[in-house]
């Protein structure tokens, strides 16, 4: 009788706590459409030609993997038959798939951790939720992936058939979703799991699926975004510190808050250390071979790590895929060890907390939210796209940023970062600091321009550095004009926008 009424009350909180976040990121999503991520909204534009032409590219003619995110371009692609209700359509789909994804995170950390007490529950469909909102409201692919990935290992570890295929599928979300499917094999092979022929055939069908689809319509398995984000960020290591920083928990937080939360957890995990009278690596290993929770974090640290090797500009949209794993091994010490080990992991989580409070103030008050500025400047981009359509139909648009112009302005549009044009990316990297301000700024190379003569160049200053520096802006009427909305100016409180001064349209003379 315990028993049941426990379960009872289990399923009655973490049902009560999931309506719940339904019901927010519904109101959430539908008040910040208009601040998605840029990126987002070249996935719309090659969904949109998939959908009204047959093919998954950013430019008509042109057979460019401008995504890495296959699986999400197959499943967005009919919302293009809405129009304009495209971003809306997508919204609404984000806001169902991040709270699917924290409820089968939730059950999955029930599963590996056999604790599976109401509260310890609902904090881990809340963490998970908040870790994935920002890139969820950014109507980006992340959610999904990692929905995939919660049910995919879940499935696993419970003794299911589709665990395997859906891990697969995930990586055709996000191809860093591979080490969790690779975690996830090697954990039944550990285990002794049997593998049903309806798994095997699954996971094969997907698996190839995903390999004719990129064969097929690009002739090669990886990705050409990847490979073009390699040639174009060059960071220093304190500068992929501060982006994965600023990726994870937004640019407020990442300054006021993580300095001294990094101060502090040193600081305790020293005194720890210092007092610990005996250490047994043997009880480590032994404790960490018998949980099935590494199957879920070390993934994240693989992923972590790959990132950190190649010093990645970390986006907001892929620090969920070792956050939300990593956040949920946190809650498991918040709920199982005491003491200075308690009050550890609670500092762990302040940054969490801060993150989840911007949110929610955020969806009061924009300018609360982490990665507002982003949205902003892509909105931005999307008005000057509707001004172009009607203007300039019929012009070459050359831009370092793509996507909400791309939306809007239907037209040719070459990439100057080279993501969805590869001609670009002979002109890169681009030196700093006198053809760019940093190595994670992209740009617009000047010797690009000159070859390929756009009609109109846009882009924010920072990105402009190596051509209004050359002599080939003198061929084009430079205008200048602020970097947001005023609306959203008045809200960001500043005329600078990801350091910039100014939004440059360059209009060619001659």
């Amino acid at each position: 009788m315990t028993s049941r009424r426990s379960s009872t009350h289990r399923s009655a909180s973490l049902t009560l706590t999931i309506v719940g976040l339904l019901a927010f990121s519904l109101y959430l999503h539908y008040q910040l459409l208009p601040y998605a991520d840029d990126d987002a909204y070249i996935h719309m534009r090659v969904a949109r030609n998939l959908w009204n032409i047959g093919v998954p590219y950013f430019n008509k003619a042109e057979a460019v993997m401008a995504s890495t995110s296959p699986l999400w371009i197959l499943i967005t692609a009919p919302a293009a038959a809405l129009g304009d209700f495209q971003p809306l359509a997508v919204a609404i789909l984000n806001a169902l798939v991040v709270v699917g994804a924290a409820l089968s995170w939730a059950l999955l950390y029930g599963q590996v951790t056999q604790h599976r007490r109401p509260r310890e529950l609902v904090v881990t469909a809340l963490v998970v939720f908040f870790t994935l909102a920002s890139s969820s409201i950014g109507l980006m692919e992340t959610p999904l992936a990692l929905l995939l990935v919660g049910w995919g290992l879940l499935s696993i570890v419970r003794g299911g058939s589709l665990g395997m295929p859906l891990l697969l599928a995930a990586i055709g979300m996000r191809p860093e979703c591979a080490a969790f499917a690779i975690a996830g094999g090697i954990w039944k092979v550990a285990q002794r799991r049997s593998w049903s022929a309806q798994e095997i055939l699954l996971s094969v069908a997907v698996l190839t699926a995903l390999l004719w689809f990129q064969l097929h319509f690009f002739g090669a398995l990886y990705p050409h975004t990847a490979r073009a984000k390699e040639i174009v960020y060059n960071l220093t290591g304190s500068e992929f510190v501060r982006a994965l920083f600023i990726g994870s928990y937004g640019a407020w937080v990442a300054k006021a808050v993580i300095p001294s939360v990094i101060f502090a957890a040193c600081g305790m995990a020293v005194v720890m250390t210092l007092r610990r009278k005996r250490f047994s690596v043997d009880t480590l290993f032994r404790e960490a071979r018998s949980s099935p929770l590494l199957v879920v974090v070390l993934p994240a640290i693989v992923i972590l790590a790959a990132y950190a090797f190649k010093l990645v500009l970390v986006f907001p949209w892929y620090t969920p895929l070792f956050l939300v794993p990593l956040h949920i091994a946190l809650v498991r010490d918040l709920f199982r060890v005491s003491g200075q080990a308690k009050v550890l992991a609670m500092t762990l989580f302040v940054p969490w907390f801060a993150m989840a409070l911007c949110i929610v103030a955020g969806s009061r008050n924009f300018a609360y939210l982490p990665f507002f500025e982003s949205g902003a400047r892509a909105r931005k981009l999307g008005h000057l796209g509707e001004w172009l359509a009607l203007e300039h139909p019929g012009a070459k648009v050359a831009a370092p940023e793509i996507g909400a112009l791309g939306l809007s302005f239907p037209g040719y549009i070459e990439d100057t970062v080279g993501l969805a044009t590869p001609a670009a990316l002979r002109f890169h990297p681009l030196k700093v600091p006198s053809q760019r301000p940093t190595g994670y700024h992209g740009g617009v190379p000047a010797a690009f321009i000159e070859q390929s003569r756009p009609d109109i160049v846009i882009g924010l200053d920072v990105f402009m550095t190596d051509f209004l520096n050359s002599p080939v802006a003198s061929r084009y009427e430079i205008r200048k004009v602020p970097p947001v909305l005023e609306e959203d100016r008045a809200r960001l409180g500043s005329a600078k926008v990801f350091g910039a001064d100014a939004l440059i349209i360059a209009i060619r003379i001659g």
